[in-house]
């Protein structure tokens, strides 16, 4: 893929949640102008840059959504919940192509018919007078797209004719219309070179739509001119050339029995250009009397030259557009004679040789552009790596590609801090040098200590500046669920609001996009499952409409996610049922187990309490992937409920997953890892020290009561032999319930580690949260202390 592909799929993925989110806006508000001015400037948006690539089917359909936004805009028409579900389906199809376009640098061959599809349905909801007018994107043996009261005075050659060589008998013969909007300079068109552009043609003609104004109320901005052209070309070629412009195109197809009985007598002059004379000569004397009116008589004689020039520019470029190349290099000729004998009357004789050139007949013509187009400028395909190999339909789909916004202060603190850490290298190999020379090693190493802390300090600044980096608030995912919601609630027939709080939470892109697939299961088994339907909710005295809340907040060193809703709650009863039908339990454990244990088996892989399989839930896989993906990246799942007021699922994960500070201690032969945040405090304690109440050992330390945890016995090891006088080492670590003390066989001392996810075959080792490599090649495994606790 292109850079300037990847950077075009990038932007183009955020104008379409941008416009989904204004969409849901518009919806809820319909006659909010802002949510549809930023709708439709998202759609023009991705349209333009979308021109730049071989995407007909992306540029077609994103057309069509933007005619009918500019159709609500004007107030020709009013929203209705059918456009919304075809604009939302229209930014599915886009996002659906861009992942296409990033993979395999362009689009498959059904995106034409799927294109063409979608932007009849767009079109479809336009005003009547506007389907006329947008004959785009129908199939080339449709019936007829567009009545053409003016196909009869189009010259017996030109509909008679045969297939030219180079197209061939198969390419059919069109009548085409062409009605440029009348301010469509502005958007950067240039309707004549479209014209003559069009593949195939055979014929043009040209025609005011209107009567030309005089020079004081002429306005050169505005287009005046309709075009009707006949050309040779499969419809499909035809529907890409004009995909910028197909609200302004009517075509019709042409057969022998329909061209033949129109013929005029004096329409003989199909010229060898395949251009009709006789209208452009009109328009062209008009154009130059307008011309004379406004060069007008300068008070300025130095003026003279610049607006001739500016005349001849204009009248040059039309007659070459035209194909009159030889009238062109008259009018030049006519304007350097006019310089050299007198500006004032050189002008008249500018017009006159123009008219006169006019007039005669033309050149041949070069060879005619073919029906598929091939002679017409067509988007270059994207191109392709030097070397590399073509994608072939069994190869991995290319990863894709993710970008972050940064701040410019951001990457300035970072520079700066690359640049001390720069310097404070460089001390290092004079260090070394002393190091050889010196016979005495204590203030050699007193220097390499403090070099060392230089480096250190600064690694830790471009360690947190790297980390504020890759902090994105979780908004970034909260905004999608709306959509989601929106339409889950109109599946269910029920009445759902979506209410977000603390959006501005912020943590690693990483976690962050982590958070993505488990909230849509979450928020998918609320709406089924959680939320009574409208009825129920009355009768059980709640309002109509029921509440889904995503809430986030940062908690130390985690980012705190709950899902929480005001429905029917979890029948804990029916789970234990279940849970004991399918063997997960035994009957008297489901008899003592507490209501929060009973409710955390629907985590359980293939457990549902639904009813019946629908394409929402009751397979039991949903929760089940959220507790994986969860555990994957080093975080916990808690579910809550109450009976007739709600349930609440909190999914607790680290802000980052990059280098992580861990307080080393031994246990046995290994070496553990406890994150260095849910430390309190490390202290020795004389065995003395410990009392036991009933099977469990507590300490007093400085008048609070501490529970304490030997971790030789939640691993299952044996016991160290210790007598009163020695001393247990111990560190006191934050819990749910207030303080724990874990019992140590050794505390070494605090380091950084990059903290990695147990592989699969280790995911059943609830009690570890990661691994880490040790600067000795030691392999440390991080303790997940909400599970030892």
């Amino acid at each position: 893929m292109t850079e300037l592909l990847q950077e075009f799929v990038s932007e183009s993925r955020d104008l379409v949640e941008q416009a989904s989110q204004s969409l849901l806006a518009l919806e809820a508000s319909p006659a909010d102008p802002t949510a549809l001015n930023d709708l439709f400037r998202s759609m023009h948006t991705i349209k333009g840059g979308a021109g730049l690539f071989d995407a007909p089917a992306l540029i077609r359909v994103v057309h069509a959504g933007e005619d009918l936004l500019d159709a609500l805009r004007e107030g020709e028409i009013a929203l209705t919940p059918a456009m919304v579900d075809l604009l939302f389906r229209a930014l599915d199809q886009v996002s659906l192509w861009l992942d296409e376009m990033e993979q395999s640098g362009g689009l498959g061959d059904a995106a034409s018919a799927d294109g063409a599809a979608l932007a009849d349905a767009l079109r479809a909801q336009m005003p009547e007078d506007g389907d006329a007018d947008a004959a785009g994107s129908s199939e080339e043996g449709d019936a007829e797209d567009a009545a053409l009261d003016w196909i009869g005075e189009i010259p017996e050659a030109v509909r008679a004719g045969d297939a030219d060589a180079a197209t061939g008998d198969e390419a059919p013969l069109w009548a085409i219309e062409y009605t440029p909007e009348e301010q469509c300079f502005f958007g950067g068109e240039d309707p004549l070179l479209t014209a003559l552009e069009a593949p195939g043609r055979r014929w043009l003609d040209l025609r005011p739509r209107g009567p030309w104004e005089g020079a004081e109320a002429f306005d050169p901005f505005a287009c005046n001119l309709d075009f009707r052209l006949v050309a040779r070309a499969t419809r499909e070629a035809l529907d890409d050339h004009f995909l910028y412009v197909e609200s302004f195109v009517r075509m019709t197809r042409l057969d022998c029995e329909a061209a033949s009985g129109a013929a005029q007598p004096g329409d003989a002059a199909a010229a060898p250009d395949g251009l009709n004379r006789e209208a452009p000569l009109e328009a062209a004397k008009t154009l130059l009397a307008l011309q004379r009116e406004a060069i007008g008589a300068p008070s300025a004689a130095d003026l003279w030259e610049g607006r001739v020039a500016s005349c001849v520019t204009v009248l040059e470029r039309v007659f070459r557009r035209c194909g009159l190349g030889a009238q062109a290099a008259r009018i030049d000729a006519a304007q350097e004679a006019a310089l050299e004998t007198g500006l004032a009357v050189s002008f008249e004789a500018l017009i006159d040789a123009a008219l006169e050139a006019l007039a005669q007949p033309a050149a041949p013509p070069g060879p005619q552009p073919s029906a598929g187009g091939e002679d017409r400028a067509a988007p270059a395909p994207a191109e392709t790596p030097a070397g590399a190999a073509a994608p072939s339909g069994g190869a991995e789909p290319a990863r894709k590609q993710i970008s972050i916004k940064v701040d410019q202060e951001q990457v300035d603190l970072l520079m700066k801090r690359v640049g001390e850490l720069v310097v404070a290298k460089n001390a290092l190999p004079f260090l070394v040098k002393r190091a050889e020379e010196m016979d005495g090693a204590r203030k050699l190493a007193r220097d390499l200590k403090s070099q060392y802390d230089a480096v250190n300090r600064i690694v830790d600044e471009i360690q947190n500046a790297v980390m504020q980096i890759r902090m994105v608030p979780v908004s970034q995912v909260f905004q999608r669920y709306h959509r989601l919601v929106r339409d889950v609630s109109r599946k269910l027939d029920k009445k759902i609001h979506l209410q977000l709080e603390g959006e501005d939470t912020k943590a690693d892109k990483t976690i962050v996009e982590e958070l993505a697939e488990p909230l849509v299961h979450l928020v998918r088994n609320a709406c089924d499952h959680g939320l009574e339907a409208p009825a129920e909710r009355i009768e059980a005295g709640k309002p109509e409409q029921g509440v889904i809340t995503l809430a986030a907040r940062q908690v130390e060193d985690q980012v705190v996610v709950e899902v929480r809703d005001d429905g029917r709650g979890v029948d804990v009863a029916k789970v234990r049922r279940k849970a004991a039908d399918m063997g997960l339990i035994t009957a008297a454990q489901a008899e003592s187990m507490s209501d929060e244990d009973a409710a955390h088996l629907i985590l359980h892989p293939g457990f549902s309490t639904a009813d019946k399989i629908s394409d929402l839930s009751g397979r039991g896989v949903g929760m089940d992937v959220v507790h994986t993906m969860v555990k994957r990246t080093g975080g916990t799942v808690r579910v809550r409920t109450a009976p007739g007021e709600g349930s609440c699922v909190t999914i607790s994960l680290p802000l980052s997953m990059a280098v992580s500070q861990v307080m080393l201690c031994d246990v046995g032969e290994a070496i553990y890892g406890v994150p260095i945040e849910h430390i309190i405090e490390t202290v020795r304690l004389p065995v003395s020290a410990v009392r036991r109440l009933e099977r469990h050992e507590q300490v007093v330390l400085r008048g609070r009561l501490v529970p304490l945890m030997r971790l030789r016995d939640r691993f299952g090891l044996q016991q160290l032999e210790r007598g009163p006088n020695d001393e247990l080492s111990v560190l006191v670590v934050r819990s749910d319930g207030g303080e724990v003390g874990l019992v140590v066989d050794r505390v070494r001392s605090e380091t950084d580690v990059i903290v990695e996810p147990l592989d699969e075959a280790l995911n059943g080792a609830k009690l570890f949260s990661g691994s880490a490599l040790l600067g000795d090649g030691a392999i440390v495994l991080t303790l997940n202390l909400r599970e030892i606790l």
